[in-house]
């Protein structure tokens, strides 16, 4: 059992990316604990106001490796092999990280066929020697039990902390308001702006129809495509950029949309979900089992054969109270920040 009350956390860089995020949101709530909380990155810092708590932040170097204790929390390849050497190193540390996705398969939209072999089978082998290993879905943990059996892993499904109110000023939020007026049904898009994501073809879609909208939000390689697609004659498809605060935005939507070919575990959906804002996602397997927890309805992503059904199906979940009650049950049992938090001090105790 780990007695210190030091939490170090491992990121690639502190930005706003999903697993950074995540890995912040559980130190928040570390300090609010008493655990003295530091904050190590590899890369870069990227906005200052990112970490809103007390701890401590630093670019990680050698000399850190052996004087570290306490709990060593990671999440990504690099900062995986980096707390694997920091294990290897010093044995007063009791180290976990959380695998954010289906990482062979990101890896094979990423990189090329062998350099995507070669790394997962490294990051297989150094994160195998992990005190613990936690994945993000039931769906995750059979698919990590099936390609790298002799790794055992917990499910914590996580949360995101989305406390603050509807961003009031600015001008996104009067475009949206004038575009909910013009629009029956009014769809929003959080996410990188990658072909993985699916979202060239979703605006494909919208424009089939003339009650709907969609607004997104995110940037990405795909961003000059998404720009040439949208029509800036008409507001039925608005492209908005990388706005940090966007999901203060999803309470004015009828549904977050997200029709990818690959997800872990999205932080937008957690963040819809404390949002109360139901979501139409892809038919893959970790959102089949999303929506079996309330969040909302899955779509043919392929065909879009049934999207206009789906919108109008999702629309009416917002007002129907036992869908409500549902997700409400939901995000209490499996999406309560403070809850997840107590599953990973679970964790920690085994040692």
């Amino acid at each position: 059992m780990i007695h210190s009350r030091h939490y170090n956390i491992i990121v690639p860089s502190i930005d706003y990316n999903g697993p950074v995020t995540l890995l912040l949101d559980l130190g928040r709530r570390a300090v609010e604990l008493d655990y003295e909380v530091t904050v190590y990155y590899l890369n870069s810092y990227i906005d200052s106001s990112i970490i809103d708590f007390n701890a401590e932040v630093k670019k990680l170097e050698m000399s850190d490796f052996k004087n570290m204790k306490g709990v060593v929390h990671s999440t990504c390849i690099k900062p995986d092999f980096v707390n694997f050497l920091i294990r290897t190193l010093n044995r007063n540390v009791f180290s976990v990280t959380t695998i954010p996705s289906f990482l062979y398969e990101d890896m094979k939209y990423d990189y090329n066929k062998w350099l995507a072999w070669i790394t997962w089978r490294a990051w297989s082998l150094f994160s195998g020697i992990l005190d613990s290993r936690v994945v993000l879905s039931k769906t995750m943990q059979k698919y990590y039990a099936t390609v790298a059996p002799s790794m055992t892993n917990d499910v914590i499904y996580h949360s995101r902390r989305a406390d603050q109110a509807i961003v009031e000023v600015g001008e996104n939020v009067e475009k949206i308001r004038v575009q909910k007026k013009n629009y029956k049904y009014n769809l929003v898009f959080v996410a990188g702006l990658r072909p993985r994501k699916n979202l060239i073809k979703l605006i494909e879609e919208v424009y089939k129809f003339n009650d709907v909208s969609l607004t997104i939000f995110g940037d990405g390689p795909q961003r000059k495509l998404v720009e040439a697609l949208v029509d800036v004659n008409t507001d039925q498809v608005m492209y908005l950029g990388h706005d940090s605060k966007a999901y203060t935005y999803l309470d004015l939507f009828d549904a977050l949309v997200l029709p990818s070919f690959a997800e872990g575990l999205p932080t937008v959906v957690l963040e819809a979900i404390q949002r109360k804002c139901f979501c139409l996602l892809s038919d893959i397997a970790v959102h089949r089992e999303l929506c079996s927890l309330g969040v909302g309805v899955i779509c043919d992503h392929e065909k879009f054969s049934d999207f206009y059904q789906k919108i109008k199906e999702i629309k009416l979940m917002s007002k129907d109270a036992q869908a409500i009650e549902h997700l409400n049950r939901s995000k209490l049992k499996y999406f309560d920040h403070n809850n997840n938090f107590d599953m990973y001090q679970r964790v920690f105790s085994r040692r």
